[in-house]
């Protein structure tokens, strides 16, 4: 029979078809691919693993009637997640070789890497630990590892974890529904492993060029602090050693760039433990969330937008109308009702939609004032998780620059466009050009027909297709209103992060029954789209601000200049600095001048450090020829600039918002 068959990896795909025998199995058709097409995969990218459309296969699977079969190279999300779940595996025969006590309990792969916990009694993990464990790991590096699935009844796979006296296996075992339980027995110049697992694993006989051991942690059992405490090890691995290496070198230049530790460095905003969750902004780093902010809302007004503010509380009776109750609840925070005296449940806002809506309900417009564009950067709140806050990276309240365009069916697809147009100006303006766009489309949990899906998704796909945009989809992933186009940014580091999105929603109108006017003089219900450019800001200054190192460009530095005078004790210098200074402020050029006793050398490396833009360093030489030095961060300089001259240079800088650093 005739398969069809796709290849997919992180950036491109391969099609072919192939004819094969439908009682040959996964592994035979990979092995006949690869005689047919030998350059099909690297060393640095190999086939991982193999699936149809529904879900991932065992390598002795079958092909069976399947007309379709995908294989996934390790780029892949799914092939470096069975690459990591395999690796996993040899991790926890690692560590058992090393702390024969251990009892393994679960493994995932998360999104670098894996761990692996272990029950070890009172036994805790130290870095000795993990120097043998890797000393274990390195037998297996390079080495050919054959994972062999088994099938045990519920009664032998009981009875070996009893005899291994691991309750925390039994305990999962006795949730599983059936008979027979997966295991998967890996072969390694270790020994044997066995372990309970649902597969599939990394392709037989795929080397493993580089896996090792980081670091080790405390948790949980089952998340749940009164249950046992469990030591987390994790671990990185990869087809070769030199993207192991290059990994390694990425998380060095990734702690420099760490947002955190920038912000503090550069005083521009911090974290509190008073304030858990949110981003505390000194001064400077108001200074850039404003400018943003307010480039933000002149552009937007000339894109037709209306600012509106709407309340931080609501009636649950909102949510309950607009979906959110059902599906996001867990995610809100709640008023006690009880100590507030309130006989209705309040919940504090986590996004602005449903407040839009209520703003548009207030009066029926007529056609031809269509579309109206609402837009809010508007605080929300999100109950998250403590463990999964990170910085101004995951916060549970920020500022959402968020909008809600309301339109008529047939002014969708130009709305859209619109946006596209629109987001790409802001991202050029930040100098953020590699990004590339996904659509998700219906999870399993949503609202409206299937219809209103179909028809949705068939919007974003043709606009995308029409204007050449190059899209992945990502099935299953849309909000449960609809379907969403996502702004997949990365970053310097190859690290990518969701910016905008561009959510289409036919259930929202009809939930709130929102009317406008129609031509013939009847109601029509408009279209919702929501559409956030940035995400939040907070967030993204967050990313930006790792992805620049600091380095703000000239039109967002909170200070663009600092004036350096070579003599302090010099009253005519002194003077021709407060006179630079003045000048500049004038022209709302932020600047200031460094009155110091440091030595000149000292008081450039403090600008340097403090990534200033540029420093005018005036001594006796600048002062008698009525001139400036003019130093850039990027410690380029130039003698004797004119004063004229240097403010057309950064005025024009400034208003071109020049991206470069």
């Amino acid at each position: 029979m005739t398969l069809k068959i796709r290849i997919l990896s992180e950036e491109k795909e391969d099609s072919i078809e192939f004819k094969l025998s439908e009682d040959k199995t996964i592994y035979q058709l990979y092995e006949e691919i690869i005689k047919q097409h030998p350059n099909i995969e690297t060393k640095e990218d190999p086939i991982v693993v193999a699936g149809n459309e529904e879900r991932l296969l065992d390598w002795e699977d079958k092909i069976g009637k399947s007309k379709k079969i995908i294989f996934y190279r390790f780029t892949h999300p799914k092939g470096k997640e069975v690459f990591w779940h395999s690796s996993a595996h040899l991790l926890a025969q690692a560590v058992i070789s090393v702390i024969p006590e251990a009892k393994p309990t679960i493994g995932p792969p998360i999104e670098e890497g894996f761990y692996y916990d272990f029950y070890m009694g009172n036994h805790t993990v130290h870095e000795d630990d993990i120097k043998k464990i890797n000393q274990k790991l390195k037998k297996i590096q390079n080495q050919k590892i054959k994972a062999e699935r088994i099938w045990l009844t519920r009664e032998e796979a009981i009875k070996y974890y009893e005899e291994k006296q691991n309750k925390f296996k039994i305990e999962l075992i006795n949730e599983f529904e059936g008979e027979k339980l997966s295991f998967y027995k890996h072969i390694t110049p270790l020994g044997e492993f066995l372990d309970l697992c649902r597969g599939p694993h990394l392709r037989p006989n795929l080397k493993i060029g580089a896996i090792k051991a980081i670091n080790s942690s405390s948790a949980f059992w089952r998340a749940d602090k009164n249950r046992e405490t469990l030591q987390r090890i994790y671990g990185i691995s990869f087809p070769t050693k030199q993207q192991l290496n290059e990994y390694f070198e990425l998380l060095e230049e990734a702690k420099a760039r760490d947002h955190r530790k920038l912000g503090v460095e550069l005083d521009l905003f911090f974290m509190h433990e008073l304030g858990p969750g949110t981003g505390f902004f000194a001064p400077k780093g108001a200074k850039i969330f404003d400018t943003i902010a307010r480039w933000l809302y002149d552009l937007l007004e000339e894109e037709g937008y209306q600012w509106v503010r709407t309340p931080i509380i609501y009636k649950a009776e909102l949510w309950k109308k607009s979906g959110h109750y059902d599906k996001y609840k867990q995610n809100m925070f709640w008023i006690d009702q009880e100590k507030s005296g309130w006989n209705e449940e309040l919940g504090v806002k986590p996004m602005n939609c449903p407040g839009h809506a209520l703003i548009f309900k207030r009066k029926i417009p007529s056609y031809q004032e269509m579309p109206i564009r609402y837009a809010e950067f508007g605080f929300v709140n999100r109950n998250e998780a403590s463990g999964t806050l990170h910085g101004l990276m995951r916060l549970i309240g920020f500022v959402q620059d968020d909008a809600h365009i309301f339109c008529r069916e047939d002014q969708l697809e130009d709305e859209i466009k619109r946006l596209i147009h629109l987001f790409n100006k802001v991202y050029s303006t930040f100098g953020l050009e590699n990004y590339h766009v996904v659509i998700s489309t219906k999870p399993e949990v949503y609202i409206g027909s299937d219809e209103i899906w179909e028809k949705a998704e068939n919007i974003l796909f043709s606009v995308t297709r029409e204007i050449g945009l190059n899209v992945k989809e990502n099935p299953g992933d849309g909000a449960f209103y609809g379907p969403k186009i996502d702004f997949i940014f990365q970053d310097s580091l190859k690290r990518k992060w969701q910016l905008g999105t561009i959510q289409v929603d036919f259930n929202l109108g009809p939930r709130f029954d929102l009317k406008y006017m129609a031509r013939d003089g009847g109601f029509e219900t408009p279209v919702v789209i929501h559409r956030a450019i940035l995400g939040s800001i907070d967030r993204f200054l967050g990313v930006y601000t790792e992805h620049i190192k600091g380095a703000f460009p000239v039109w967002l530095s909170p200070t663009q200049v600092v004036i350096i005078p070579v003599k302090t004790d010099s009253e005519e210098i002194t003077k021709r600095c407060k006179e630079i200074n003045q000048s500049l402020k004038k022209l709302k050029i932020r600047s200031e001048i460094d009155f110091s006793d440091n030595t000149l050398q000292k008081k450039i490396r403090r600008a340097q450090m403090q990534k200033i833009p540029y420093m005018l360093v005036i001594g006796q030489k600048e002062l008698e020829q009525n001139t400036l030095s003019v130093r850039k961060r990027d410690e380029t300089v130039r003698y004797g600039i004119k004063l004229e001259e240097f403010i057309e240079e950064i005025t024009n800088r400034i208003k071109t918002k020049d991206p470069s650093l």
